[in-house]
């Protein structure tokens, strides 16, 4: 993946949210989709989505002036594609 010209190497998790995210993109994603999505119905224990994305927004928002991840309050994210 590539943003600005900067090349983003993703881990596996993280490139299968981003994926989820392109894909339904500009509709929100659950918190249950995404987890579903990664896990079927054997998530983790804890609140490890939201270390995951934690981890993909360290790669692909913070070194830009612009979060392409919104957090949709209540219920999970989406991708803001218009850069």
């Amino acid at each position: 993946m590539f943003r600005e010209g900067q090349r983003i190497i993703l881990n596996p998790t993280g490139f299968r949210i981003l994926a989820l995210l392109a894909g339904k993109a500009p509709a929100t994603v659950t918190r249950e989709e995404i987890s579903y999505s990664l896990w079927k119905d054997n998530p983790p224990d804890g609140d490890i989505l939201r270390n995951h994305i934690y981890q993909l927004r360290s790669q692909v928002d913070k070194p830009f002036n612009k979060a392409l991840i919104v957090t949709v309050p209540k219920t999970g994210y989406r991708l803001d594609c218009n850069e």
